[in-house]
């Protein structure tokens, strides 16, 4: 530009309307990497992680035909997976890590994917960013705490899933940060619960069982006879009383001792009316008088 006698012109300190072009890749970067912390449900701290990952995916984008990977080092398009930031992967740990696996245990662990491990010059060689999940247990979402004491490791092997893909950090990060509950030091359940409505206050009001109901100290006899159809326009025809059994007759006995001898529908018997046995009361008065007349000559 010197040799050009091209002027450079620099942008006015402080006034970053004069770099608006500069400022406004800045801010998009901002907003990216603020997304993926959001969506993996990570702290602040993990920022230096989600930055690299969301300029990853920008370089690695296609648009119009071509990306800036391609444009960067002339290699064509990016062609390894694409794996969202903070999702849950599968990997085989490093040798130092792997020694700690029991031998009947699987060769992989579950960890969180943390981005892409790019060589001087932006080059990539098939290795992956990750950390154990167990590394993130007792982890406090809501300090800022310092993304390096995760204990990260560098890995080649990883297996992913669209089909199966889930962020394993989200729900912790949204109880903690999006329910009152979180807010006022509730410790974080991972058990399912059963009210969903108000998972919030589970921990604070957990429903009362209902009590079971208090023993008769009557247990139902099978051999017993159906109980009578109690209609309510029987005008006090209706006895109560305890159903016995006396030489084969079924009765109703009152506290007086008085007995009523009742028909096959548990009905008191009347010697004044043309009701078959086996019909009670509400039944034969729905009957017309035709109907009645039909099943007293049968």
């Amino acid at each position: 530009m010197i040799e050009g006698k091209v002027v450079h012109d620099l942008a006015t300190q402080g006034q970053p309307q004069s770099n608006g072009r500069a400022e406004r890749l800045v801010r998009r970067t901002m907003e990216g990497t603020k997304t993926l912390l959001l969506q993996a449900g990570l702290p602040g701290a993990f920022w230096p992680y989600a930055m690299k990952a969301y300029c990853f995916a920008q370089n690695t984008e296609v648009i119009d035909g071509d990306s800036a990977w391609h444009k960067r080092h002339a290699q064509g398009h990016f062609d390894g997976p694409a794996i969202p930031f903070g999702c849950l992967v599968d990997f085989k740990p490093q040798k130092e890590d792997a020694k700690l696996i029991d031998k009947g245990d699987p060769d992989t662990v579950p960890g969180v994917f943390l981005g892409y491990k790019l060589l001087p010059g932006g080059l990539w060689q098939g290795e992956f960013r990750v950390a154990a999940l167990t590394e993130f247990a007792g982890l406090d979402l809501l300090a800022w705490g310092k993304h390096s004491d995760v204990h990260h490791q560098v890995v080649k092997e990883v297996v992913f899933s669209f089909k199966t893909c889930s962020f394993p950090l989200r729900a912790k990060y949204d109880y903690v940060t999006r329910t009152l509950a979180g807010a006022e030091g509730v410790p974080y359940d991972a058990s399912p619960d059963p009210d969903t409505e108000f998972s919030e206050l589970s921990l604070r009001d957990a429903p009362v069982p209902a009590a079971p109901p208090a023993p008769t100290g009557y247990l139902p006899d099978p051999s017993a006879p159906p109980p009578a159809v109690i209609d309510k326009t029987d005008h006090g025809r209706h006895v109560r009383g305890t159903e016995v059994i006396v030489d084969g007759l079924r009765y109703r006995e009152l506290a007086d001792g008085r007995r009523y001898l009742l028909d096959e529908s548990g009905s008191i018997r009347k010697s004044n009316t043309l009701r078959p046995p086996y019909i009670n009361d509400p039944e034969w008065r729905a009957f017309s008088s035709k109907f009645k007349t039909v099943l007293t000559a049968e």
